[in-house]
This record gives C-alpha cells, sequence and structure tokens, in this order.
C-alpha cells in the first residue's frame, strides 16, 4: 500500500486516510446501490455546492452498477455478497483518478472493508458520518436516536454500535414498524412510486412515540424522499445529504450558506 496511510477502526469497519492536498480532489462515487438514489447523492453535491461556473462544481467519476447482488438478500438470505463487485469498481474508480471513494448506501457498509482493502485511497463511512452529523446538526439535547433503514441495516446492528460508542441510546422500529419503513424502501422508492408526506411522517411520528429526540434516516432509499419532501427538520438527520456535505468538503469545494 501507499505510503503514509492511517487506518481507523469503527465497529470493525476500516478506513483509510491518504496524505496529500484537499483542494480540487477527484471524487470516486460507487454508485448504483441503488440507482435512484445515486442520482439523487450526485444532485444533491451539486445543490451543496457554491458554484458560478461548471468548473466552481465537484469533480466526479461515478459507477452506476445497478446489478450489484443486493445488500439486505446477502446480509438476511445467504444472498450472494456485493463484496467483490464492490472491490472491484472501487479498483476502477481509483485506477480512473479517484482520489478518496463515497458510497451512497448505508446497508454496503456491511461489506466495507473489502473495498478498504482494495484501494489505497480515503473511503468514507457513510454509517459514522451521519451520526456524527447528529452531533454538528444539534448542539446537545439528543439522547435517543431512532433509526429508519433496511431491514439488513438493522439486524447488522451498524447504526446502533456506531450509537452508542457516540453515547446515544438507540431506538430501532418494531417488526410491524420496520415492514411499513421496508414497504417505502422496496415497494415505493425501488419501485420508482412517489411517497406522500402523509406516509413518511406517519412512520416518523411513530418512532417519536417510543421518545425518540432524533431520527436517522439511514437508507438512502429514504434520502430520496426526505428529499422530494423538502424536509428541514434538523431532528431528522439524512444520511445521503450528510454523505454530500461532507463529499464537497473534502473535494475542497465551497458549500453554500447555510449549509
Amino acid at each position: 500500500m501507499a505510503g503514509n496511510v492511517f487506518v481507523q477502526k469503527i465497529s470493525g469497519i476500516g478506513t483509510r486516510f491518504q496524505g496529500g492536498t484537499a483542494m480540487n480532489r477527484t471524487v470516486g462515487v460507487l454508485g448504483g446501490l441503488g440507482p435512484l438514489a445515486t442520482v439523487y447523492f450526485l444532485k444533491t453535491v451539486v445543490d451543496f455546492t457554491q458554484a458560478q461556473s461548471d468548473q466552481d462544481n465537484v469533480d466526479l467519476i461515478i459507477t452506476q452498477h445497478s446489478s450489484t447482488p443486493d445488500r439486505t438478500a446477502a446480509l438476511l438470505d445467504g444472498g450472494e455478497s456485493p463484496a467483490p463487485i464492490m472491490a472491484a469498481d472501487a479498483r476502477k474508480l481509483q485506477d480512473a483518478g479517484a482520489e478518496f471513494l463515497v458510497i451512497p448506501c448505508n446497508t454496503a457498509t456491511n461489506f466495507l472493508q473489502a473495498v478498504v482493502e482494495a484501494v489505497d485511497i480515503e473511503v468514507v463511512n457513510i454509517v459514522t458520518e451521519t451520526v456524527a452529523e447528529i452531533g454538528r446538526k444539534n448542539a446537545g439535547g439528543i439522547k435517543r436516536v431512532a433509526i429508519m433503514a433496511t431491514e439488513g441495516t438493522i439486524a447488522s446492528e451498524i447504526y446502533q454500535e456506531t450509537l452508542q460508542l457516540a453515547g446515544y441510546e438507540a431506538l430501532v422500529p418494531s417488526a410491524q414498524l420496520q415492514k411499513e419503513i421496508s414497504g417505502i424502501i422496496y415497494g415505493y422508492v425501488k419501485a420508482g412510486q412517489p411517497v406522500s408526506r402523509e406516509l413518511f411522517f406517519g412512520i416518523i411520528n411513530k418512532l417519536r412515540q417510543n421518545e425518540a429526540d432524533a431520527v436517522i434516516c439511514g437508507c438512502t432509499e429514504l434520502s430520496v424522499v426526505y428529499k422530494d419532501l423538502q424536509i428541514t427538520d434538523p431532528t431528522i438527520v439524512d444520511s445521503l445529504a450528510t454523505l454530500a456535505r461532507l463529499t464537497v468538503i473534502k473535494a475542497g469545494k465551497q458549500l453554500r450558506p447555510g449549509l
């Protein structure tokens, strides 16, 4: 591996940080997990960048490998692992000139180690960054955090462990509520169907009834709904928006005011 590499371990996941300039860094986007979430991520990066010309925007290299095996099926049902494809795509992005990698998919974080081991560049962990965003957006007072995510992400406990390490109490949905969340992810967003404000906030309100101080949108399909509904509630922390904001910063570009 290249020199000047620092490996950070959080919840068993390694993230590499490679030395070098932080200005005008090219971003590799390991996408397609799912396809619409990746498109929304790219749009959010543009929306978050303070740009007066094309040249002020972030340079991105993207894979949209939509046929990558389903992450939840791999975790829960013994389905084909997405790790080999993710690792191969990561190498392609590095070879194409990417200086750090982002993956707009939370469940894929369970296979992040394969990506980390495949490249010599930084791999951003969307889960740890989303948990860190809770503190940035809310200056104290947040103790109990509810998680909206895929069944695979919930079962892996990656958010629960990361929240607990950061000093929060993690709240997971009941089995029935998880079915409703999964229904939005697979029955609506992945199927190309719009989600009403009433449906989405019906689930949010049920989570808040369990005395949640904040709610994480820990699936980037839920982030699609978050963006479509133009949600501005600071107690709802969106993983895709968090990753997009961080991407602009790490690429050495300027964020729009207020972000």
